[in-house]
């Protein structure tokens, strides 16, 4: 998969603007600690993008195409690790 956007990418670390994408996914799961009651939910469920790019300057890596916005932190997370 091709970075194609002409958007320039500054590190959140450092401010830098050498970054370098180095993988990317479209059409993963925006949560993956939300349960779904039914497979269409699943299937319906909202999808982002990983863009990892590596900041030259400090060596952070970070999903340069994330978005909070996509986000849903609610009762709805069972993110227990107990089982």
């Amino acid at each position: 998969m091709q970075h194609t956007e002409n958007v320039e990418i500054i590190c959140p670390v450092c401010t830098g603007a050498d970054i370098d994408i180095f993988y990317e996914v479209d059409h993963v799961p925006v949560n993956s600690v939300i349960v779904c009651h039914s497979p269409e939910e699943a299937i319906g469920f909202p999808t982002g993008t990983i863009r990892l790019g590596l900041c030259r300057h400090c060596g952070f890596i970070f999903n340069t195409a994330f978005d909070g916005a996509l986000q849903e932190y609610s009762d709805r997370c069972e993110e227990t690790q107990a089982f």
